[in-house]
This record gives C-alpha cells, sequence and structure tokens, in this order.
C-alpha cells in the first residue's frame, strides 16, 4: 500500500512538473500565498473540513441563492471521503459548479511534518478527491493556515496554488456559536471588509453554520451589493479550478481511510 501511495505522489510531481506554474509570483519566482480576491466588490465563501452531514444544507442554500462557492476537502478528517454517502455528496458539490479544493488528507499542521510526511498528507488528499470525482484539484488551503516557505515548495511541485483567507467566521473558535461569528461578520461589515472584497473561512463541519451563518452571509453581502464568486474566480484564475477532469474511479480495496 505505501509503494502504490508514492507512486501516485511522483505521478502528481510528474504532472507539476510539465505544467505552467500559474501561482508563482512573477515578482521574485517564489510560490505565493493568497489571502485576498483581487477585484473590489467580491466575496467569497469558502468552506473547509469536509465532507461532513451538513453538506446537503449547505448546497440548498448556495442553490437557493444562485450563488456558487468553493470546498476546501478533507479525505480523513470528520468523515473519510470513501464513505459511500460523502462521496456523494462530494459528486454533488461539483455537480452543482461549485469548486472542490484540497485541505490535505488529516487536517495536519503542514509546517511541523518532514518531507515524506508532508508529501503523502497532500498526495492522499488529491488521490481521494480524483478517485471519487475525477477531478484533480488545482487549488489548496493549509489547515489552519500554516505555511513557510517547505509547504509552498511542496505545493508547488504538485501544481497547487495555496490559498488561506481574510475574513475569518471564527465558526471553528472553541464555544463558537452562531450569535458569537454573527457578531464577528456584523463587525467586518461595519469596517467594510478588507478593502471592500472578502475571501471567507468557514467550515461546513457546524451545524450553525450550515443552518444559519451561511444564509446570513449571503444576505449581508447581497445588502452590501457583493458580487459573489468563487476561490479561483476571486484570485483572478477563472478556468484554472482544476488541473485536469475526467471520470471517477471504479471502487477497489485500495478505497478506505
Amino acid at each position: 500500500m505505501h509503494a502504490s501511495i508514492f507512486l501516485q505522489l511522483a505521478v502528481f510531481i510528474g504532472i507539476a512538473a510539465s505544467s505552467a506554474l500559474h501561482f508563482v509570483d512573477p515578482r521574485d519566482g517564489a510560490p505565493k500565498y493568497y489571502t485576498q480576491c483581487v477585484e473590489e466588490g467580491q466575496m467569497a465563501i469558502a468552506f473547509d473540513d469536509g465532507p461532513w452531514i451538513y453538506e446537503p444544507y449547505i448546497l440548498d442554500v448556495l442553490k437557493q441563492a444562485n450563488i456558487t462557492a468553493t470546498f476546501f476537502l478533507n479525505t480523513n478528517n470528520y468523515g473519510c471521503i470513501y464513505n459511500e454517502t460523502l462521496l456523494e455528496q462530494v459528486r454533488a458539490v461539483i455537480a452543482a459548479n461549485h469548486v472542490v479544493g484540497c485541505h490535505g488528507e488529516r487536517h495536519l499542521d503542514l509546517t511541523t511534518l518532514n518531507d515524506t510526511q508532508r508529501n503523502a498528507e497532500i498526495g492522499n488528499c488529491l488521490t481521494g478527491i480524483k478517485k471519487v470525482t475525477g477531478y484533480l484539484p488545482a487549488f489548496f488551503r493549509p489547515p489552519y493556515g500554516a505555511q513557510n516557505a517547505d509547504v509552498l515548495k511542496a505545493l508547488a511541485a504538485f501544481n497547487l496554488t495555496a490559498v488561506g483567507w481574510d475574513e475569518d467566521t471564527e465558526d471553528s473558535k472553541e464555544g463558537a456559536t452562531y450569535a458569537n461569528s454573527k457578531a464577528v461578520v456584523d463587525d467586518m461589515a461595519n469596517s467594510g471588509f478588507d478593502q471592500g472584497m472578502a475571501l471567507w473561512l468557514m467550515h461546513e463541519t457546524y451545524e450553525f453554520t450550515a443552518k444559519q451563518l451561511l444564509q446570513y452571509i449571503i444576505d449581508v453581502g447581497n445588502d452590501q451589493g457583493f458580487t459573489f464568486v468563487t476561490v479561483p474566480e476571486c484570485l483572478g484564475m477563472k478556468g484554472m479550478e482544476y488541473q485536469s477532469i475526467g471520470q471517477p474511479a471504479k471502487r477497489d480495496f485500495t478505497w478506505h481511510c
């Protein structure tokens, strides 16, 4: 099994080496960590830590609002992506034209890992999403937003664009409630957000986020005249959502966490 994993990593690295590195900062050639939209008036809704049980609620809210969002997924965090129910949810996300990105296999802080461990966390996440959907993500949000030169170099080797956020709903803080996160959003709205734009950090694993907070953010964004976009579009990379698009693989003995 370990040999298979490293073979998959080699394949991904090969893909990266032959592809245009659109995430390289042209000023110094270094991999870049994006945290802000490129145009004023844009708002990108982005969820971390799924797939999880509240995803269907989120999809319903987004459908009613006619908004596309971005889902940064783990493959073995709250649930295993190979679980039949969860993988069907992920396929539903893509079918609804939302963007799926990577968030690591187990939501580990990549800055604390050695090269082999870090590559496995990234590669196994890509492998899982590719197997169940046929889509190979091009965007990666490091868990906890933890990144350094080694992390960015590793992501670049997998041809991944590293992205963070500039607006945190704080829905994952210990003891967080809808009222707390709503107050955070209100403070941001009253201050005009970050230079008139917003790239959100939200977590689909909290019921109040799925059933209350999401709709509130949509209402605030609409009231302030924002245009809702996916993370790639927010970063000026519309059309670069995936490295490749194909068909889901057939389930076999490797489909487990």
